[in-house]
């Protein structure tokens, strides 16, 4: 559940935060935060925008030799909505916003585990090191995007609400593959090069 702040039409704000953390083994990571709330007709409309950029902390190695790099599973998140609060009459509210969200992955920190000879199970050692990968950079990108309406009338005792919502989320990726075909570029050595 994604519970918001609803814009504010009578008093003007603001707030601006950041922190950083650190991955034991990696690279430190940040994030800023900001959002600003506007009455545009006192008592009447509100305008509420906010805005986030996140990098999370990396702590995977990739040892494969066209990469062999420190650090490769990195994200980077942007956020960012904006809010409209109309009090129409004392009696009829309307409330709208969309937010829109991307994030973009380089590097995997899926780590394989070494198999036990005698079974196709594991003792759930790393099979390249703590925190180490074989592969080739994987990339991706997510995105999100909504947008919801809430409109209330006040009838006597009662409040009819309506609330419609619009989401959609895409998440294509392009993933190296090749460890999980075992010892089959073996027997194609001009596919192995």
């Amino acid at each position: 559940k994604l519970v918001t702040k609803r814009a504010d039409p009578d008093h003007f704000s603001g707030r601006f935060e950041t922190t950083g953390n650190f991955a034991s083994g990696g690279s430190e990571g940040y994030a800023f935060r900001g959002a600003v709330n506007i009455p545009v007709i006192s008592d009447r409309v509100g305008v509420r925008a906010s805005l986030s950029y996140r990098q999370d902390p990396p702590f995977v190695d990739d040892i494969d030799p066209q990469v062999n790099r420190k650090d490769v599973n990195t994200a980077h998140t942007l956020t960012g909505r904006v809010a409209v609060s109309i009090n129409a009459t004392d009696d009829l509210t309307a409330d709208v916003s969309t937010l829109y969200q991307r994030t973009r992955y380089e590097g995997d920190a899926l780590i394989e585990l070494d198999s036990l000879p005698s079974a196709p199970l594991t003792d759930y050692r790393p099979l390249y090191g703590d925190n180490t990968i074989n592969s080739l950079l994987n990339e991706s990108e997510s995105k999100f995007q909504m947008a919801q309406a809430k409109i209330t009338y006040a009838l006597g005792g009662l409040d009819l609400t309506s609330i419609s919502a619009w989401s959609q989320a895409d998440t294509p990726s392009v993933e190296d593959e090749t460890s999980q075909l075992g010892g089959l570029l073996t027997l194609y050595p001009a596919a192995a090069t």
